[in-house]
């Protein structure tokens, strides 16, 4: 079977919703069981079991239910009931859709393309052992993704530990932290490892529940990888828009890889225009030359300048209500930078060596 082929049904696969694809994967695997020769299914329509051959219909086995007459066959009432493709094929598919590979293969043509990234961002249902080392020793990005609560096992102080083992042997972080806990741990699967760091996260949904967010970027601060996970959340924003506002998926319910292709340009394109004509009515900016002439009193003040500022004000303040000495300040001073983001010491460390 070609690789391309694979891909187009597997991309297929990924674009149906969570509880359309867990049907499909029951499904498959109710059709793909190796029943003996003298073992037939069930009718789909009344559940009989009075089953018999029927010849073949498309290159499958056509059975006939003897108590409601009606024929069918392994795919009957199932998602691929239309597909004409054979066995073999959506055996491939459904094996590339659920280890990762397909996406591994889709994010090499994208940096083939041009298209270049630092961190892969993605959900649970990619977040597998084997899909984060293929993705590291492949394509080289580093990956940052939620981690199911399942009994998958990580290499942690010596010992072999899920998720909720690992959870349950640490102290957590007290107070307003924005994470719980922050642990280094190794990723292995088939003789391969690498590193890797796990941060959990509160659960805002329920307040005695709790989230793990894995980065295989182990120089990453806990909160730099909350930050940067956080932006999958603009895409979530998105696709929702596309679906709940801009018909996607349902003007178009055929299985042509091209006319899909088509079908979700076209949404994206009205997406875009939608965002400009946004644009242009609520912000101030798009008035061009009269923004500027408006705004021309104002200073531009970068992000490191305004960084320096926040801080010589903090300090003025602590030195004037706790009356402490320049050295005291000075620690505190330290120790505050360090409790910063990375991104937000990087910013200050170049307004010093500009200053």
């Amino acid at each position: 079977m070609a690789a391309e082929t694979r891909i187009k049904l597997a991309n297929i696969i990924t674009r149906l919703p969570e509880e359309a694809v867990d049907s499909l994967y029951e499904t498959a695997c109710k059709m793909f069981e190796n029943h003996p020769d003298d073992e037939k299914p069930c009718c789909p329509f009344c559940g009989g079991k009075a089953i018999v051959r029927n010849g073949h219909k498309c290159g499958k086995q056509e059975y006939l239910c003897k108590d409601c007459r009606k024929t069918f066959v392994s795919t009957t009432n199932t998602l691929m009931a239309n597909s004409h493709q054979p066995r073999e094929i959506w055996e491939a598919v459904i094996d590339d859709t659920l280890s990762g590979d397909a996406m591994v293969e889709l994010i090499h043509s994208a940096r083939c393309a041009g298209i270049t990234a630092r961190y892969v961002l993605f959900d649970s249902w990619f977040s597998a052992p084997k899909t984060m080392i293929a993705l590291k020793n492949q394509e080289h990005p580093d990956t940052i993704a939620m981690v199911k609560k399942s009994r998958t096992k990580y290499l942690y102080n010596g010992e072999k530990l899920n998720v909720k083992e690992i959870y349950s042997r640490n102290k957590k972080r007290r107070g307003c932290s924005r994470y719980l806990l922050s642990v280094s741990i190794t990723v292995e699967k088939e003789g391969e490892s690498i590193p890797a760091k796990f941060v959990y996260v509160r659960n805002k949904s329920k307040r005695k529940d709790w989230l793990v967010i894995v980065s295989t970027d182990t120089e990453l601060s806990g909160e730099e990888i909350i930050r940067v996970y956080g932006k999958r959340w603009d895409i979530e924003v998105f696709f929702k828009a596309c679906k709940s506002c801009l018909n996607l998926v349902k003007e178009y319910r055929g299985i042509s890889y091209d006319a899909m292709n088509a079908h979700v340009a076209i949404v994206f394109s009205r997406y875009m225009m939608l965002s400009v004509a946004r644009r242009e009515n609520t912000d101030d900016k798009t008035m061009c030359e009269l923004c500027f002439c408006l705004l021309d009193e104002m200073e531009d003040i970068m992000f490191s300048r305004s960084m320096h500022i926040i801080i010589d004000a903090l300090m003025d303040t602590v030195m004037e209500y706790f009356h402490i000495t320049e050295a005291r300040l000075d620690e505190f001073t330290v120790s505050f930078i360090q409790r910063l983001p990375k991104y937000m010491q990087e910013a200050l460390e170049r307004k010093e060596v500009a200053a």
